[in-house]
């Protein structure tokens, strides 16, 4: 895959965490801000993915207990 060179502007504990993790964890401060950034666009994608917003109308009256007859009436 291809890299491409890319500034960003951190605020500084953010960076120095960010650096103290990637040392943690023993890989680059580049392989960490990668991982979090993958990780972050695909829970977005999957959270965008799997919301269902369901918008009614009151019509004053409860049709909860409808069968069959009352809407197929002939």
């Amino acid at each position: 895959m291809q890299l491409t060179r890319t500034t960003i502007r951190l605020q500084k504990p953010l960076q120095i965490a960010a650096k103290k993790k990637a040392e943690e964890l023993d890989i680059s401060f580049q392989t960490l801000l990668t991982r979090a950034l993958e990780a972050y666009l695909s829970d977005v994608s999957k959270r965008k993915a799997t919301e269902i917003i369901f918008k009614g109308k009151n019509i004053g009256v409860n049709l909860d207990n409808l069968t069959r007859e009352d809407i197929y009436a002939d």
